[in-house]
Order: structure tokens, then sequence, then C-alpha cells
């Protein structure tokens, strides 16, 4: 035990002189450790609450350098919150993962066809796909076709890796003999997104999702009226986007009565937008689709424990989760801390303390701010014991008061955590 020495002041203003220490208590049982689980599914979903999602473009007929826009009309039956993702589409589009919107301006690399274009909605644990559609870019006008001399050739060194949903094109350079002559290109063996402009010879598209493998004996030729040349046949790879990194760990308790919250830090090597899904939701938790944050505050009947909670991100391409987490649900505790003090027996001039009348405790969560008092009328006390607390670091300090009303100052701080 510490001791804090007070004296009074001329004015009589009253000083503890008292030492403050803190004895032991009894704090409510301390939860378990927690264990983590291997990932594995969550309950099944019922039809009746997944969200729908249903719309077509009203064209799907794109020209290089027009604005193209859609939205799609989707809802939940129990009102969750909703986040987009788009799904084996061309580069130059983009979602608002919120709302849905799909929009960009095809530029001439993105001449084409693209099958299979979708929008898919989630509420977190389930995931729809709307209707898929096929887009077609085609060239505002005409390009004016090469008026070079010289023999028929035709050169180039076509890269030969794509990524999923990242542009890749191709260019070859081509002479003819007789200028003004019009060469017309061709390609074999392409894969179905990519698109030859057959003036020009440029190859293009973007590789959608599902499309990793490996295409072999893909041959560009050009010709004019009366001859034709080809670039040696190449075999072009096609891989998986790098996957999103997604990090944090949820915190293993809860308490009841006690809000509970917890957000990933997930980033996309890409730069694509980010949609978030869920199993294993405790059934008092919330979940946000477009920021992967848990939330809730768990009632006395919620107290046990959730095994295999798991989050993932996904940009459409691939995905990435966070292990699988335990969340224990614990019932509300509490504790105390015990208090004594030293009464003083003398005011700060020296003279004797006759008439001292009680005590008071001041405490809070703060060292310094001590917003809750008990006031202790009984002079010959030297200890009390503050119960009833929750979890947490508490600071004491306590004071002594005559019968006229003057109070000394604080006494030394002691601190207590509450677990």
């Amino acid at each position: 035990m510490v001791s804090l020495t007070t004296l009074l002041h001329p004015a009589r203003a009253l000083v503890l002189l008292a030492a403050l220490a803190l004895g032991a208590c009894h704090e409510g049982a301390t939860p378990q450790s927690a264990s983590t689980l291997p990932a594995g599914g969550g309950a099944a979903t019922d039809p009746g609450t997944a969200p729908v999602i249903s719309g077509q473009p009203a064209s799907t007929a794109l020209v290089v350098g027009q604005p193209f826009s859609f939205t799609p009309t989707a809802g939940s039956p129990t009102g969750a919150k909703l986040a987009f993702l788009l799904i084996s589409a061309p580069s130059f589009l983009s979602i608002d993962a919120a709302t849905g919107v799909v929009s960009g301006t095809p530029a001439a690399v993105d001449i084409g066809t693209y099958t299979g274009v979708h929008v898919a909605v989630t509420d977190g644990q389930t995931t729809v796909a709307g209707p898929s559609f096929t887009l077609t870019v085609a060239a505002a006008s005409s390009p004016t076709p090469p008026s070079v001399t010289g023999a028929l050739t035709i050169s180039g060194s076509p890269i030969t890796a794509a990524v999923e949903g990242v542009a890749w094109s191709f260019r070859p350079t081509a002479t003819v003999t007789t200028a003004g002559m019009t060469l017309v290109f061709r390609v074999a063996n392409a894969p179905a997104w990519m698109a030859i402009d057959p003036s020009t010879g440029t190859l293009s598209g973007t590789p959608p999702a599902g499309s990793v493998g490996t295409y072999p004996n893909i041959v560009l030729a050009v010709s004019d009226s009366s001859s034709e040349a080809a670039l040696p046949a190449f075999t072009l790879s096609v891989s998986a986007p790098a996957a999103p990194v997604v990090s944090g760990t949820p915190p293993a308790k809860a308490t009841v009565g006690v809000a509970y919250s917890f957000r990933p830090t997930a980033t996309d090597p890409n730069g694509y937008a980010l949609v978030y899904t869920v199993t294993g939701l405790p059934g008092w938790a919330t979940f946000d689709p477009l920021t992967g944050a848990v939330s809730g505050v768990p009632a006395a009947k919620d107290a046990g424990t959730t095994a295999s909670v798991t989050i993932t991100a996904s940009d459409g391409f691939s995905k990435a989760s966070l292990p699988a987490a335990t969340v224990t649900v614990m019932a509300a505790t509490s504790g105390s801390a015990a208090l004594s003090w030293v009464a003083p027996t003398q005011r700060t001039d020296g003279t004797a303390l006759t008439n001292l009348a009680g005590f008071r405790v001041y405490y809070g969560t703060t060292s310094g701010s001590y917003p809750n008092s008990i006031s202790i009328t009984n002079p010959s006390l030297t200890g009390y014991v503050v119960d009833a607390l929750p979890p947490g670091t508490y600071y004491f300090v306590t004071t002594a008061f005559d019968a006229n009303g003057n109070e000394s100052a604080y006494s030394n701080p002691v601190s207590k955590t509450i677990s």
C-alpha cells in the first residue's frame, strides 16, 4: 500500500491524507480461448430469402467511341444489403458494386464479340447470376487500308501470354506488291474471345472468366489480289489473374450485450472492385457484402460457439478467403475493485481534524477523468468495494470531506483491469 499524506489548507479546504490501495476482488469467469476449426460450409440457404436479379441491355451492338450503360433490376426479399459483380466482361466495362450499373466506352482495340457476359448479385451469403448476354463491338467506320509498296510480307511477334480479364492485342506489319493494293487479313484457330480486324490484321480481345488454358496453332495471314503471306503459328497461354489479398482475424470472443465488429483488409492486384461473401455467419450478426464487415450485438440466447465463419473476397475472376474462424459468445461478465485508504487526522495548516464526515470514491476509464463517484458518510470506514464493473481498465481516486462540506484534493490514482 502506497501512503498519500494530505494536508489542510488555511482556507479549510480538506486534503485527504490517505493511502489508496487496490485489493483483490472477485471478477467474472475469464472466457476460454476459442479454437479455429477447418473451413466448412454454412447452413443451407432458404430459396425464399435469396436475392433476385433480371434484365438485359436494350442494345448489345456497340460501336467504338460510343458509351454503353446497363442497369439490372435486383432486390432482396429480406431487405439485405446487396453488392454486384461483373462476370466474363470485356475490360472496357466496369461495374458499380453498390448499384449494379455497368458502363464503359469501347475503343478500337475492343472490336469483337464477347459472349457469356452477366451481372451477379450477392447479399453476402447467397450469390445469384443474372441472365447472360453477348456484346458485339464494331468499328465506327471502315479504316483506310494501308498503301505501301514492295513484296507482300507480314511480320511481328505476338505476345504469347494473356490474363483473364485483361485486354490482349497484337497488330502485325504488312507490305503489298503494288501501291494502293487492298489487304485482307484472316486468323485461324483463334479462341472464341479473340477478334480480328480484317483490314489491319489487329487481333484483340479480353479473356473472360473460365478461359484459362492453352490455345495452340494460331495463324495470322494476309492476302492481296494475287498472293498470301502468314506469320509462323503461335500458341497463346491464358492464366488466371492474381488473386485478391485479404487479411485480418475476426475476434474469437463476443460478449452478450456488447457490440461486436470485424472488417477485413483486402486489396486486388488487378485493380478490380471486390465483393465479399460469408459462410457460417452467426444468427445475431449482420454482413456487408461491399466491405466484408461483420457486426452485431449478441443476446443471452446467443451464448455458445459458431464454427467455420469464413469471409471471401472476389473480383469476379479470382477469390481469396480468410481462414475459417470460430466465434464464441460469452455470458456478460463483471468484476469489482476493492479500495482501501488511511483516514486523515489533520488539516493542511497542521491543526487537528476533529469533524471528519466521510469519503468520496471517484472513478472512470481514463486516467485523470473520473465521471463516476460514490459518497461514504461513515468516517470510520477505510475501504470500499466498487462492483458490477464491465470488462475494461478503471482508474480510482478518493477524497475526504468534513462536516462543513470542505473536501480534500484527490489522492494518488490506482487502476484495475477487469477482463
